[in-house]
């Protein structure tokens, strides 16, 4: 998820998508859930999504 500062969130699983777009050396996240349009994430506190595959997530194992 996308949390905002200075909110709690209860923890529940929502079906959404998760949209990564590079440019160049650049990453940019946007996050959509339920029925909201994509959004760019951009807290510092970013969560990727659980299954996202090792390269996405910046893991050196790749």
């Amino acid at each position: 998820g996308c949390p905002q500062p200075d909110m709690n969130y209860m923890q529940a699983l929502v079906n959404g998508t998760f949209i990564e777009l590079r440019v160049d050396a650049q990453s940019y996240h946007y996050h959509s859930g339920g029925s909201r349009a994509p959004f760019l994430c951009t807290s510092k506190n970013e969560v990727l999504p659980e299954d996202l595959p090792p390269a996405l997530r910046g893991d050196s194992n790749d």
